[in-house]
């Protein structure tokens, strides 16, 4: 399934690396929040230095596979807040004063 071409691709993951990387700070992320933030850019420009783009030398991680672990990652970021029953730190806003 080929939404966008390889080279936005690799542009966007250029872009998501920074966004991890700057969001503690831009943010203000502390404790495990940051650090899973710090951890998540250097995996995926880790990731992404590794993976073989069409139209690039041969690198370890095919860009199939490239996908399918962002897939998952996606996936794992979206219900982290649940499965680590986090609850924000500001009041919600369904609570009654």
């Amino acid at each position: 399934m080929r939404i966008i071409g390889a080279g936005l691709h690799r542009t966007l993951d250029v872009v998501t690396v920074v966004g991890f990387a700057v969001a503690p700070l831009a943010l203000g992320l502390t404790g495990l929040a940051a650090t899973l933030s710090y951890a998540l850019a250097l995996i995926h420009l880790t990731l992404t230095l590794l993976t073989t783009f069409p139209g690039s030398a041969a690198r370890p991680v095919p860009f199939a596979v490239h996908g399918v672990i962002e897939g998952v990652v996606g996936v794992a970021l979206i219900v982290l807040p649940w499965l680590a029953a986090w609850s924000g730190t500001r009041p919600s806003r369904l609570t009654s004063a």
